[in-house]
């Protein structure tokens, strides 16, 4: 039967590897718990050499089952239907932030205090933005100096 310190070994190479998950030690807490884990099935299978070659042989069959679904997954159809193929390129009309690199130089007027993010009105439109670390009124007018994908850098004017 399986005895309380063969339950001990396994529960402390659980717990070596949920301590590897919080406090990355590249790998070694990781690989000590995996092999505690093993050590402890091999006392609990009790050196019975049959029990001791299955195991072995479901674990090699394990891993080369794992080893064909890896190279023969990304041709198969299932992958095809689940993996999406082509991305979203501006070239194809797809944008994040539409006309953000024309605001450069523009004039525009402060809806929000900037503190130092909020919001500008810029031609007629409210624009997010962030000054560039100062505190600015309301009603200020500021100008656009650099736009970064949605993150858009004004200045007082």
């Amino acid at each position: 039967l399986v005895e309380f310190y063969h339950i001990a070994v396994f529960l402390v190479g659980v717990l070596m590897i949920i301590v590897e998950i919080l406090l990355p030690t590249v790998g070694l807490l990781a690989g000590l718990g995996v092999a505690a884990m093993l050590y402890s099935i091999v006392l609990a299978l009790g050196g019975d050499i049959g029990a001791l070659a299955a195991l072995g042989i479901a674990l090699a069959i394990s891993v080369a089952v794992f080893l064909l679904v890896v190279a023969r997954l990304p041709s198969s159809r299932l992958w095809n239907k689940l993996v999406l193929h082509n991305s979203s390129r501006t070239e194809e009309g797809y944008v994040s932030t539409v006309g953000a690199v024309d605001l450069i130089g523009k004039m525009g007027k402060v809806l929000t205090e900037l503190r130092p993010a909020g919001t500008v009105q810029i031609d007629g439109r409210p624009v997010d933005v962030v000054s560039e670390g100062a505190f600015i009124e309301k009603g200020t007018r500021v100008v656009v100096l650099s736009v970064s994908g949605s993150r858009v850098v004004v200045r007082e004017a």
